[in-house]
């Protein structure tokens, strides 16, 4: 046991213990000032590592790239719209901006321009705002980070002059400017905000930019076409939209020889309302203007850019044993490739054409040809097939039949 002095603490000692105790807190207010600055920094750079990571997928995207593409104005969009065989350099050191686009054709980003210094950003946790300003000096704590949306086009060969499958340089450059007295000023030397002040491609890309480099392959330009009917009558004789669906011979001297069908066939005496559809109400699409249809009879069309293709034809047909699906150049009179597909008795059968090709001139003239096949002793002779199944229970609405979809390689294979 001890004994307490009854006079209580003297002032030295109060002293002492006042002291103790301001040194305490003050360590406990820098140790949370300092892990509270910690998760700020944290919070700051997980969004800047998201932002690039997003940026990076959008623009790798082939669906994206083709609605961006489509919905940006001016040189190289408009070029490499329509033909990457006329695009001009834009050298990487002088980028154009452009807006990002989703997929479905809705604007995703418009940022800062060239000449933009206030407009779109982000919050330091990476949620949309409206108030960055990119002037030095003004920045703001509520929305410190921003992107230019750049591209520069390389072609294949020096100078600015047409190419082909030119090497595209797409870049979104952080624009960090915090405001300078506020606490997201600290993690500027973390970022090296200075770099997206400049739309020039000089300066070394910042490990945040979101810098994708690709070739215009990557673009992935394509058509469909489609050949239908509208039935307003149930039966074999509505599915070649002229009545008769059977095949008929094809005309005299003209190679290869036997019987096609006449919805199909090149243009002559046995083709009746051969019709190819652009339009999306039919299930068509040409945003490039990549393919031409010919004439309504004719059953034709031609390509409107030279170059290499890859296209899948689908052909259906009924009430055969077996036919062969030609997809043929008119112009050349030879074939590009077949399909032929053995079927059961009075069988549907659908062939699949798959092919890559070199279309040479603008003027030749396509066409997806259904040769029926004459095959068997009689009693099992068929010289006849039909598109599409027949019924009475259609509903008037167009009857998707064949089906023609190419890209363009914009590339030598």
């Amino acid at each position: 046991m001890f004994k307490m002095n009854k006079k209580g603490m003297g002032m030295v000692e109060v002293m002492v213990a006042a002291a103790m105790a301001a040194m305490v807190s003050l360590g406990v207010a820098t140790m949370m000032q300092n892990s509270m600055k910690e998760s700020r920094r944290v919070s700051l750079l997980d969004a800047l590592k998201n932002k690039k990571i997003l940026f990076d997928n959008m623009m790798r995207d082939p669906d994206v790239w083709n609605a961006t593409l489509n919905n940006n104005v001016g040189v190289p969009f408009t070029q490499l719209k329509t033909t990457t065989n006329s695009t001009s350099e834009i050298p990487y050191t002088n980028p154009v901006e452009f807006q990002m686009y989703n997929s479905d054709g809705s604007l995703a980003y418009d940022l800062l321009g060239p000449s933009d210094m206030t407009g779109n950003g982000f919050t330091e946790k990476g949620g949309t705002c409206s108030t960055f300003n990119a002037n030095p000096g003004s920045g703001t704590d509520n929305c410190p980070f921003s992107y230019r949306l750049l591209v520069g086009v390389d072609c294949p060969v020096s100078g600015a002059l047409a190419c082909t499958n030119p090497n595209l340089k797409l870049v979104a450059r952080l624009v960090y400017n915090a405001s300078p007295t506020g606490a997201m000023s600290a993690f500027a030397n973390f970022i090296a905000p200075v770099s997206g002040f400049s739309i020039a491609d000089g300066i070394v890309d910042n490990k945040y930019d979101s810098v994708i480099k690709r070739t215009s392959t990557s673009i992935n330009r394509s058509f469909r076409l489609v050949s239908g009917f509208s039935p307003t009558i149930g039966g074999c004789a509505n599915m070649s939209q002229g009545g008769g669906g059977q095949c008929t011979s094809q005309a005299a001297g003209v190679s290869p020889s036997g019987t096609y069908h006449p919805r199909t066939n090149q243009a002559g005496a046995n083709v009746t309302n051969g019709l190819w559809s652009e339009g999306s109400a039919q299930g068509g699409m040409d945003p490039y203007n990549l393919v031409s249809v010919g004439a309504v009879g004719t059953g034709q069309f031609s390509f409107g850019e030279t170059g290499y293709y890859g296209c899948t034809i689908s052909v259906p047909a009924f009430a055969t044993k077996s036919f062969t699906a030609i997809f043929r150049n008119i112009t050349r009179n030879s074939d590009v490739a077949q399909q032929t597909i053995t079927a059961g008795k009075f069988s549907q059968a659908v062939a699949v054409i798959d092919t890559k090709f070199n279309v040479t001139s603008t003027g030749d003239a396509y066409a997806v040809w259904q040769k029926c096949e004459e095959t068997g002793a009689s009693p099992d002779v068929y010289p006849f097939c039909t598109l599409g199944i027949p019924s009475t229970t259609y509903d008037g609405s167009f009857q998707s039949l064949i089906t023609v979809t190419c890209y363009k390689l914009d590339k030598s294979m």
